[in-house]
């Protein structure tokens, strides 16, 4: 799971900041750590949902993990559709959570899924949730520092 870090290494001037810097960057690559392990829980956990129900009551529920530029993580729902004879499932439509937003709307996500899907996504959202609000403190302190 340390992949993502070889990516976001740079080299920096030394300054009084540096520590900090440092610091702040281990907790980016911790939570992408903590959402990658999430995203792929939910991904183990859906096929065993989907197992035990009939085929007609799959999910069309998608959770991917984005890295970005600036050491920060998207994690975002979104809705699955099938690619031709295959039924390979590909991202058809992004769900949007809301501008400065950090929980995705149970009732949005649910749209459309299967009954026995919800405490299984309101689980996961709860900790996405928690992971997104430790990532959006750590920005702002990101972005004092200039």
């Amino acid at each position: 799971m340390d992949s993502h870090r070889a990516e976001w290494n740079q080299t920096a001037d030394k300054s009084p900041i540096d520590p900090l810097l440092a610091w702040l960057t281990d907790h980016f690559h911790d939570l992408a750590d903590e959402g990658q392990a999430i995203v792929t829980r939910y991904w183990k956990g859906l096929r065993a949902l989907e197992d035990a129900h009939p085929y007609q009551m799959r999910s069309t529920l998608g959770l991917r993990m984005r890295l970005r530029d600036n050491l920060a993580i998207s994690l975002e729902w979104y809705l699955m559709g099938t690619l031709g004879r295959t039924k390979r499932p590909i991202a058809r439509a992004h769900i949007t959570k809301g501008r400065n937003q950090d929980a995705y709307s149970l009732k949005t996500l649910m749209r459309r899924q299967p009954v026995w899907l919800t405490d299984f996504v309101e689980e996961i959202e709860t900790e996405l949730t928690r992971i997104r609000i430790r990532q959006s403190r750590l920005v702002r302190i990101r972005d004092a520092l200039g």
